[in-house]
């Protein structure tokens, strides 16, 4: 009865495709996965939120600064409200009521954001 090292064959990999996989298999990997170093996403993002907290403009009290939001995923995000949001349509009184009924019913709102370098800026807003 043969013995197991028998029923193994042993061949050599020539240098050469060697040679030619470790490239491609260093691509594949580095494109592969995720990481905290990775960019942030280049394009605008969409999704629906539930809005925690209105920071008004300490030289206005009429006008929002930015709001805090919450993602399904749990992820906290402070976006900034861009020049496109209107400022009287999502006023500090609108934004509150929003705030209240996230919180006690889970109402979200539409959002529309982009990463810039230092911020995250709200381009629209809806209900």
């Amino acid at each position: 009865m043969p013995g197991y090292a028998d029923l193994i064959e042993v061949s050599a990999v020539p240098r050469l495709v060697i040679l030619g996989v470790v490239p491609v298999m260093l691509h594949i990997a580095a494109g592969c996965g995720g990481s905290s170093d990775s960019p942030s996403p280049t394009g605008p993002v969409t999704a629906r939120v539930i809005v925690t907290d209105v920071h008004i403009s300490a030289d206005d009290d009429n006008r929002v600064e930015s709001i805090t939001v919450v993602t399904d995923d749990g992820e906290e995000l402070t976006l900034r409200l861009g020049e496109g949001i209107e400022p009287a349509m999502w006023d500090p009184p609108h934004l509150l009521t929003h705030v209240a009924l996230g919180e006690s019913l889970g109402i979200k709102i539409g959002v529309t954001y982009i990463h810039t370098t230092d911020s995250l800026i709200a381009t629209q807003l809806l209900e």
